[in-house]
């Protein structure tokens, strides 16, 4: 399910590994949009000269406008985009998605990309596994949403409609 003309993936996060999981079962270059204090972090601030990745000021309104125009920008000119509309890791206890932030959805109705959806199952399972134990993280990537299907919505139920998708997933796999 993952096309080859640029796309924006919406998916739910429970673990720092949740980033580098999608990047590599993404099988292309893409780039994402984080909250600026992890571009502090040694890693990531020497990949992101690499991956472009923009770094998004949520104590600026200004600063975070500007973010996401360059996020808009950067899907327009070709690159696919990750994003986790969550706003960061806000539960561990459950798998589920929680309260989601609808401007996240702005990069998709602004660029005009594909929407896809990816549901990761297993991450948040990382923080509380025994030392050396191994944690199995399985990626569904649902069908791209298109922008005739999604343009007759708002961020709110674009939203709504990649939460429901993401966690009746989570659910079917905990029922498992």
């Amino acid at each position: 399910n993952i096309p080859s003309e640029p796309f924006v993936c919406y998916a739910n996060h429970k673990s720092d590994i949740d980033p580098v999981a999608l990047y590599y079962q993404l099988h292309r270059i893409c780039t994402a949009i984080g909250k600026k204090s992890l571009f502090s972090l040694p890693v990531i601030k020497q990949c992101q000269p690499v991956f472009g990745a923009v770094p998004l000021d949520r104590d600026n309104d200004r600063e975070a406008a500007k973010a996401i125009i360059t996020a808009i920008r950067e899907i327009k000119d070709g690159m696919s985009m990750i994003v986790f509309p969550e706003g960061g890791i806000k539960s561990r206890q459950t798998e589920e998605m929680v309260d989601l932030k609808a401007g996240a959805y702005r990069l998709v109705t602004k660029s005009g990309a594909l929407l896809l959806p990816a549901t990761i199952l297993g991450s948040s399972k990382i923080k509380t596994r025994k030392f050396l134990k191994k944690v199995h993280i399985h990626i569904i990537f649902h069908a791209p949403i298109s922008k005739e299907v999604y343009d007759n919505h708002n961020t709110q139920e674009i939203g709504k409609m990649v939460f429901d998708l993401i966690n009746h997933d989570i659910q079917t796999h905990e029922q498992n």
